[in-house]
């Protein structure tokens, strides 16, 4: 006999703070602040280049290694990008290296020092701190993905605003470009590699690396945001979100701050899986924000990257010892972009809180894009199963044994195994 349960779709109340929790979609802690009133999982810092080389050679990564434990006793990861370029930061590089190029400068308009990008010696320490980044992080399962930041105004690959300068310096060179890219992909060959968006060679180049290589936006909330459709490497951008993440952090009060007409539009135009939970508002204090401007930043994460769900089970109420025993199940994605984590989807029969046995299901979660599909499983007991009762039920876990199992877009059926019950099946 065939038995047949259904699943009550767990959709988001507008507005609601109460999101789903999961690793790597939604809001992320931004730079030590969670500004919207919602748990992150997962957190993000950005470091001066000088605060993680102190003298050539010597670097302190303690910042970094003290972020990824935290995160990790909150269940979730941590990111980071290295910047050498903030304005109202006297120097962001290691004074060694600023030492020992002829051609920086001093921007009068932005009160900092700018590197000469295309310094030899320069992209030469980009490599060396790149290098030394990846021998500590690269394996480290706390991290979750690495930012390409070493040109531009905060590292965003941009020096909008900036003087022209008068020493010879000249504009960064495309191979210059090249070079950085070239310098993280290859010393984090396991971990995601995260692009800048706002600059048309840089960002081609790095989507012609691989497929794994995400890229990023700190313009989400106003029409800045659209003028990467405009740029030649949007062909080959456009649809990465198939395959890597896109994360964004709010403009902030630039350019008369976040406009709540675009923001949950812009989460869904451009498939955004991160967004980062701070520099909304002039301060950080959820409460000044207004209301209006509020739901639209919690909708906005509600919506964000992978939602799964089940709509129904399909499965023989009377299991065969020796024989085949087929599980037809339906799935969804509610969210607007995969995961880009290995899950992978179990079937249980519990006898009490002891599991009798485990099949793996076939279903890809990174294949399933926003929509629906079907999967049909076949099992088969290799032993240990005895004829008897059993409480049949499933649960999405981590391959690589770091996160929680998965929380489902479903609104019941959460038992205290960590899975989802289906149903109580006869094994004969």
């Amino acid at each position: 006999m065939i038995s047949t349960v259904t699943f009550t779709r767990l959709d988001h109340i507008p507005g609601s703070s109460n999101i789903m929790l999961n690793p790597e979609r939604g809001f992320f802690k931004w730079n030590g602040q969670n500004v919207a009133p919602v748990k992150s999982m997962d957190s993000y810092a950005r470091y001066n280049w000088s605060m993680l080389e102190t003298s050539c050679n010597i670097y302190n990564f303690n910042p970094i290694s003290s972020a990824a434990a935290a995160a990790s006793n909150n269940g979730g990861k941590f990111s980071f990008g290295v910047r050498c370029l903030v304005e109202g930061t006297s120097n962001a590089m290691p004074g060694y290296l600023s030492s020992n190029m002829p051609l920086k400068w001093w921007s009068n308009i932005k009160n900092c020092c700018v590197p000469d990008w295309n310094d030899a010696y320069f992209l030469k320490r980009v490599d060396a701190l790149a290098s030394n980044l990846g021998a500590n992080f690269n394996n480290d399962p706390r991290i979750d993905y690495v930012e390409i930041r070493t040109y531009g105004n905060w590292g965003e690959w941009h020096v909008s605003g900036f003087e022209t300068p008068s020493n010879g310096a000249s504009n960064l060179f495309d191979s210059s470009t090249n070079s950085m890219i070239d310098s993280f992909v290859k010393w984090f060959p396991n971990k995601q590699v995260i692009m800048m968006s706002d600059n048309d060679h840089g960002l081609a180049y790095s989507m012609g690396k691989n497929n794994a290589i995400g890229w990023r936006r700190d313009s989400w909330g106003h029409s800045i945001m659209e003028n990467i459709t405009s740029i030649v490497a949007w062909s080959s951008t456009s649809n990465r979100w198939t395959t890597a993440p896109v994360i964004v952090e709010s403009i902030g009060t630039a350019n008369g701050g976040m406009n709540s007409n675009v923001t949950v539009a812009q989460i869904q135009k451009y498939n955004v899986s991160r967004i980062g939970n701070g520099n909304f508002w002039s301060t950080s204090n959820w409460a000044d924000i207004p209301v209006g401007l509020q739901t639209c930043i919690l909708d906005s994460a509600a919506s964000a990257g992978y939602i799964y769900g089940v709509t129904s089970i399909q499965f023989p109420s009377t299991w065969s010892v020796t024989g085949n025993n087929t599980i037809q199940s339906s799935w969804y994605n509610i969210g607007n972009a995969p995961t880009y984590h290995s899950w992978q989807l179990k079937y249980r029969l519990l006898s009490g809180s002891n599991i009798a046995w485990t099949g793996i299901s076939s279903l890809s979660l990174k294949s399933l894009l926003p929509g629906n599909v079907s999967v049909t499983d076949l099992f088969t007991f290799s032993g240990g199963v005895t004829a008897g009762s059993y409480m049949l039920d499933f649960i999405v876990v981590d391959t690589e044994k770091y996160y929680q199992p998965m929380n489902i877009a479903i609104t019941n059926n959460k038992n205290g195994n960590g899975g989802y019950t289906i149903a109580t099946i006869v094994v004969k």
